[in-house]
């Protein structure tokens, strides 16, 4: 089978990222098995807090924490989640108001 790349990003100078919101990132296909999880932002956040999973359980795939690094995380928490959304939660402190934050989901045909 093929393992298919979908990213979910979300551009910080056009969208205001408080404590306590939720960012929806990227929507699972239906079909496929989600293979690898990645985490990332092109700009440190500073003080905020980010947790990322699914309206169901909003910390499956990362607790919260900071994020004080422009590195990207491989996410290995990779709950059976097909056809869900990945969702951000911001946490406590504000997130910069530039850059850009992205989750990229591989997701295999099955």
């Amino acid at each position: 089978g093929r393992v298919r790349l979908y990213r979910g990003e979300s551009d910080l100078s056009k969208e205001t990222v408080a404590s306590g919101d939720t960012v929806n990132m990227v929507k699972l296909p239906e079909k496929g098995k989600l293979v690898g999880l990645r985490f990332g932002a092109n700009v440190t956040l500073g003080t905020t807090t980010v947790k990322i999973g699914t309206a169901d359980d909003d910390d499956a795939f990362r607790a919260s924490a900071t994020k004080t690094d422009k590195k990207p995380e491989e996410l290995m928490t990779l709950p059976d989640c097909t056809g869900e959304t990945i969702i951000l939660t911001a946490g406590t402190a504000d997130a910069p108001t530039s850059g850009k934050i992205w989750v990229d989901a591989l997701v295999a045909d099955v």
